[in-house]
């Protein structure tokens, strides 16, 4: 998978693809406050109108959940969440050779 860009718009382009064949990137949020959660869904819509939001989770643990029931292509996630830290989740989810960017905020 390779990143492209489009106008104002990143989308993922699978090898034999074009521009027609763009795929819809999917993104997932773990974030422990709310307010942050809220702010960061509003900048992914705004940023990126053709992503799609596959969820949000306020702990580590749901993250983890969530993150293995959508396998989105990009997290963006807080270092500190409660039950289980940003990087204990994210060396966790490598070990399961789970793949997905992760942005930590």
């Amino acid at each position: 998978m390779t990143p492209a860009a489009g106008g104002d718009v990143l989308y993922w382009l699978y090898p034999g693809t074009d521009l027609a064949g763009r795929h819809q990137m999917k993104i997932v949020i773990v974030e422990s406050e709310q307010q942050t959660r809220e702010t960061i869904e509003k900048t992914v819509k705004t940023a990126l109108p053709d992503a799609v939001l596959a969820g949000n989770a306020e702990n580590g643990r749901d993250g983890r959940n969530l993150i293995r029931a959508e396998k989105p292509d990009l997290v963006i996630m807080d270092i500190r969440l409660p039950g289980m830290g940003g990087l204990s989740m994210l060396r966790k989810l490598r070990a399961e050779k789970n793949n997905a960017r992760v942005l930590i905020v």
